[in-house]
């Protein structure tokens, strides 16, 4: 029963605190994939769009923002550095 309940949601200050980062942050995050959207692009780094507004403020279900976190290439990601670049 519980994989039928609804996740929670999330406000834009919930993913800032989740990600580790200030709110202007997540603001960008959300702009940036917004206008990838609107010409047509899909990065990997694009934050999901909400998937609900209160009152005009955009929540996201915790799930989806859990997802993109997992998928998302950025800070933490590991590189690999054992192949170099030739001169």
């Amino acid at each position: 029963m519980d994989s039928e309940r609804p996740s929670k949601l999330m406000t834009i200050k919930d993913v800032a605190e989740r990600l580790g980062v200030g709110i202007p942050s997540v603001r960008s995050y959300r702009a940036v994939a917004q206008k990838n959207r609107m010409n047509g692009i899909q990065e990997p780094a694009d934050m999901p769009k909400a998937d609900l507004y209160i009152s005009s403020i955009p929540v996201w279900y915790s799930m989806n923002i859990e997802l993109w976190i997992t998928n998302r290439p950025g800070r933490g990601r590991k590189v690999d550095t054992s192949e170099k670049i030739s001169s």
